[in-house]
């Protein structure tokens, strides 16, 4: 009695227990190895340059601890949306098994870690990304690497070395260079433009963040020659205009109003920096603009978007169809667990075969490979993470970025394999994974409402 009089009531020791386990909270250093783990993977073509990188597996090595040390220390909580996550990761075992008969383990072990390397991010940051400095440890560190990317292709522009990392290919667009980052091709670049956009104007506080990251964005969209790019930034509105309606108003004025001049500054720079460099910024622009709207002078430029997204989303997929009944005995079997990564997709293109079904879309990618099954439970992890997003974070500035970005990387799948793309992909697992964390620390409603219950059994106790 005298402890709550004195304003400091004794507090018993509470132990955390989640279907009768005791769960051991993850430490720092957890963290700080998944960020390392993150940074190699989303600069996975840095590693293409450094030969001795590739000579040892050192991703491989950190998923390997980090997952020893999840399962050792029973940090695991099963609940629906990491179940989810499992799923679409058993699926893709068993898309491998199927593989493997139909074209050995060499094809099956190739196309199951194109398609698992980047997703094996997700239960990992559902369990150790556990508090606001976490998250802000593994965002940050995925800013990097977007930084970093982007300043090889600033690198590019000014030496006008470009073959190192193109790999011999020198791609073009109305004439123009299309310059190939350490973050990849550059439809790549151009589509994390907008991501890095909406955290520099939403979730970074620091003026001196805030600038080199809207340069990144910048540079990412103009040089990149993307109609994706452009697209992205259609969508960042659209989608913006939805998320508003679910956050409070207050948090994207208090945001534009800190970002405008940042932007201003970013802008001005990146004017004088393009005036002369890599061919002219005006000319980029003008054949960007040319090739989204179909209005250019060059065959490359005079397909709009709207043209190429349906011959991805409708064209590519019929004839896909017809190609995966044409080739298989066992169409029928197909259609539930797919036709395996030998005969579709990216992994089956290192095969020479003449019945290899490329879709240019990651949506069709996902059902040609792994069927309905697998397509299925991708929607449901989808789904899961907008809800999870919703529910479990504080409608602050985080999570409307978090749901802008996620939302966002789902309309490109329809146009992209972003499931196991290394730099979207990563963003688009970690978001899945925090949208399943199983426990709370300082973020969600989940701390909320257990604070009550805590106090009444400080007071009971002390009395």
């Amino acid at each position: 009695m005298a402890s709550v009089i004195m304003g400091r009531p004794n507090i018993p020791n509470v132990t955390l227990r989640y279907s009768d386990r005791t769960v051991q909270r993850p430490r720092s250093s957890d963290a700080l190895v998944f960020c390392i783990l993150l940074a190699m993977v989303a600069l996975c073509r840095l590693q293409l340059t450094i030969p001795w990188l590739t000579q040892m597996p050192i991703r491989e090595a950190l998923y390997a601890y980090l997952y020893a040390r999840l399962i050792l220390r029973n940090q695991l909580k099963w609940d629906k949306r990491l179940t989810l996550i499992v799923s679409y990761l058993g699926a893709c075992l068993v898309v491998a098994l199927n593989t493997y008969v139909r074209y050995g383990p060499d094809m099956a072990l190739h196309g199951f870690k194109r398609f698992v390397g980047v997703a094996l991010l997700a239960p990992l940051a559902s369990v150790v990304l556990e508090n606001p400095k976490h998250i802000a440890m593994a965002l940050y560190t995925w800013l990097g690497a977007v930084l970093i990317g982007a300043g090889s292709l600033v690198y590019e522009i000014m030496t006008g070395q470009v073959a190192a990392l193109a790999e011999g290919l020198n791609p073009t667009r109305g004439g123009l260079t299309r310059y190939l980052t350490l973050l990849g091709e550059p439809n790549v670049g151009g589509m994390v433009s907008v991501l890095v956009f909406t955290f520099a104007i939403l979730y970074v506080r620091t003026t001196l963040i805030q600038l080199p990251l809207m340069l990144a964005a910048a540079v990412l969209l103009f040089y990149s020659l993307s109609k994706a790019a452009l697209a992205g930034y259609v969508c960042f509105v659209v989608v913006l205009i939805a998320v508003a309606s679910m956050y409070p108003k207050r948090i994207f004025v208090r945001s534009s109003l800190r970002s405008l001049a940042v932007a201003a500054a970013a802008m001005a720079a990146i004017i004088l920096f393009g005036a002369e460099r890599g061919g002219g910024l005006q000319r980029y622009w003008n054949t960007t603009e040319e090739a989204f709207l179909g209005t250019g002078g060059t065959q490359d430029t005079q397909h709009e978007v709207l043209e190429d997204l349906r011959e991805r989303v409708i064209d590519k997929t019929l004839s896909g169809l017809d190609t995966a009944a044409e080739s298989s005995p066992f169409y029928a079997l197909d259609v539930v667990i797919g036709s395996s990564y030998g005969a579709a997709g990216t992994a089956a293109l290192t095969w020479s075969s003449e019945q290899v079904i490329e879709p240019h879309n990651g949506m069709s990618e996902i059902y040609f490979v792994g069927g309905v099954l697998l397509l299925a439970i991708y929607i449901l992890v989808v789904k899961s993470t907008i809800r999870g997003l919703l529910r479990e974070f504080p409608r602050d500035e985080l999570g409307a970025a978090l749901m802008i970005c996620v939302l966002i990387l789902s309309l490109y799948t329809f146009t992209y394999p972003i499931e196991y793309e290394p730099v979207n992909g990563s963003l688009f697992w970690i978001i899945v994974g925090l949208a399943a964390r199983p426990h709370r620390t300082a973020t969600g409603p989940a701390t909320r409402r257990a604070a009550p219950a805590v106090r009444k059994q400080q007071v009971c106790a002390s009395f």
